[in-house]
């Protein structure tokens, strides 16, 4: 639903599929369309990263943190997702310029940061302080799990 969208705004732009067992509409996507490439297994996320500008992350269901989301953080490409896609990592105001609540505003916020070098930046920029600061509520955490841990 999202790509459609964003091909239509953007004729050039390519959709990298990462990821072993691709189902049979992601198979049958890369046969029909030249811009769409099912890339399979990777070995880490530099690999990744080293191709992409922005990954999507359209993620519809499913609880915790998404490790391809921490990851392509870490890796300094900007995540354009849904509210699931960024489950169990703090929110941060502004959240709204990287986390859409449909297909079309998904779409749209990957369009702005795929031509947008200043929103491509401030997307990076607020994620990477997303990961900081869900590493230090983490080692808190572990701080107070270990100092209840000696006192029982």
């Amino acid at each position: 639903v999202v790509w459609p969208l964003v091909k239509r705004s953007l004729h050039a732009a390519k959709l990298l599929i990462w990821g072993s067992h691709a189902d049979e509409y992601v198979i049958n996507c890369t046969k029909t369309d030249a811009y769409v490439e099912n890339r399979g297994w990777f070995r880490d996320w530099s690999q990744v990263a080293a191709e992409t500008r922005v990954v999507a992350s359209p993620v519809q269901e499913g609880a915790g943190m998404k490790n391809h989301v921490v990851s392509a953080i870490m890796a300094g490409r900007p995540v354009i997702g849904t509210r699931l896609s960024f489950d169990g990592l703090p929110q941060l105001s502004g959240a709204d310029q990287y986390m859409a609540s449909s297909p079309e505003v998904l779409a749209d916020l990957i369009i702005e940061a795929l031509t947008s070098n200043d929103r491509w930046n401030a997307i990076a920029a607020a994620q990477q302080s997303l990961l900081v600061d869900f590493q230090g509520a983490q080692q808190e955490r572990e701080r107070l799990r270990l100092i209840l841990s000696e006192l029982n």
